[in-house]
């Protein structure tokens, strides 16, 4: 009978063992679904406020991206990460989505709040934000960032990659050391999978077309007034940008009339802009420049600016070619590998990229005497194995033929002379070439020519949408 209790009590004291533990377990199920549920909620509210961020900026994020090669969907997720989908403060109250700081050239209105900047004792203090009159000045402001000449050493390998590899240029930019979370390249690509962003990269022009909204902020903000420019001073690109569609379209009114005053004075007398060639500061020449005029008007001695560019006191200077305010490098620093000569000298290709002519010459295995011909590959980084095909020299016995011919040489000369006609007509069916001017985009150039911007990349091989000042381009005229 005691024995009989003694298991009984045993039993019961299992069962309310596993009572305990089956309540335990329900409790802990309970608390997983509750927290799963919230999670959800708070995912897709996100999402939703997410949505709504994308339709209200993927216009400007497209355009942006057609005007400099960064891709749409690596420039909505970041301000999406930068400032809450526009819900932060400095998004709200500075229209700053991408956290830009004022830095030492900014001049226009900032936004002071606390981030990461500590004083000398190593306590917080309000860090110096730039502040926007809208968010599509804070969505070109991120272009100008990352295309800011001085900062090429850092973020100008991105432009290499095609603007519809968002994962590279993820991780290119943590690589480039744009933000220090670790993280990051996978917060970026979580962002835009979450939210399908990458769907923007191959978006064209022709798709925002007819948003009145943003057609109408574009035409606001291609029209700043001049002192709002000046105080913005966002950057030198973005300055160079701006004068160079104001002379064109002075060009255009001046075109336009009927006749024109020559003594009436035109932009050429104002002073070059100085802009930056392979890292060095150089100028395009003018109309009637000189030398002398640029070495007086740069106030440099005229004797370092002849060396410079390794020109005589009376060499002629073609309008449109760039002329060193420093010494030329030895190499070329940009992204091209090779020149295609077209009617061009190895001085001129030399001053296209800034490179002394006689590293250039021995790069390709040529005296400083020697020219290629048109059509052949000029190495601007590394050496050549042979040298390229070079054009001959006419004797002098061939300049000046004798008075007196007899009937053999006429015939030779007819046939060389419609040897030469036909060759003339070939080269007229050659392909021009288009100069890329201060300022000129893709889409522009696109335009001009009644182009598609396909076709231009197409015939010209580009990866990006980005160009360079001096930049040729076959354009197939229909």
């Amino acid at each position: 009978m005691v024995a009989l209790i003694v298991r009984l009590s045993l039993i019961i004291e299992m069962l309310s063992i596993k009572i305990k533990n089956m309540l335990k377990g329900i409790k802990v199920i309970l608390v997983f679904v509750l927290v799963t549920v919230n999670i959800a909620f708070s995912n897709s509210e996100s999402l939703v406020a997410n949505e709504v961020y994308v339709k209200k900026f993927r216009n400007i994020a497209v355009a942006e991206m057609h005007r400099t090669g960064i891709p749409a969907s690596i420039k909505l997720a970041q301000a999406i990460l930068e400032s809450g989908a526009g819900t932060s403060e400095l998004a709200t109250k500075a229209n700053n989505h991408f956290g830009i700081k004022c830095g030492g050239s900014w001049k226009g209105k900032t936004f002071h709040k606390k981030d990461d900047d500590r004083n000398k004792i190593g306590v917080k203090i309000k860090s110096c934000f730039r502040a926007y009159a809208n968010p599509e000045e804070s969505f070109k402001a991120h272009s100008a960032f990352l295309m800011n000449p001085s900062k090429k050493s850092r973020y100008g390998f991105l432009f290499d990659y095609k603007s519809t590899d968002y994962k590279s240029w993820a991780k290119g930019l943590k690589k480039a050391g744009y933000a220090t979370n670790p993280k990051y390249p996978k917060l970026l690509m979580e962002v835009i999978e979450a939210n399908k962003l990458h769907q923007y990269d191959s978006w064209k022009l022709s798709d925002i077309e007819g948003d009145d909204k943003f057609s109408k902020a574009n035409k606001t903000a291609s029209k700043p007034k001049k002192k709002e420019t000046e105080k913005q001073n966002d950057s030198k690109e973005i300055e160079v940008i701006t004068k160079a569609d104001k002379t064109q379209k002075e060009h255009s009114r001046k075109d336009k009339k009927p006749s024109i005053d020559s003594k009436t004075p035109t932009s050429s007398t104002k002073q070059s802009k100085v802009f930056f060639s392979n890292d060095i500061r150089a100028i395009s020449v003018k109309k009637g420049d000189t030398p002398k005029k640029l070495a007086k008007e740069h106030k440099i001695e005229l004797s370092k600016l002849l060396n410079y560019n390794e020109l005589e006191v009376n060499s002629k200077l073609t309008e449109g070619n760039f002329i060193y305010l420093q010494p030329k490098r030895k190499s070329y620093r940009g992204k091209k590998a090779y020149h295609v000569v077209y009617q061009q000298s190895m001085h001129d290709i030399a001053q296209r990229y800034g490179i002394k002519l006689d590293e250039l010459c021995k790069r390709n295995m040529m005296t400083a005497r020697q020219e290629p011909q048109d059509g052949q590959r000029i190495n601007l980084k590394t050496k050549r194995k042979s040298t390229p095909k070079l054009k001959r020299k006419i004797a002098s016995s061939q300049k000046k033929p004798k008075k007196t011919l007899d009937s053999s040489i006429k015939n030779t000369k007819s046939k060389i002379v419609e040897v030469s006609k036909k060759t003339d007509k070939k080269i007229k069916t050659k392909y021009p070439k288009y100069i890329v001017k201060k300022g000129e985009t893709l889409f522009g150039i696109s335009k001009k020519h009644n182009i598609s911007v396909e076709n231009i990349q197409k015939w010209n091989n580009l990866k990006t949408n980005t160009l360079e000042i001096g930049q040729e381009l076959i354009i197939q005229k229909r």
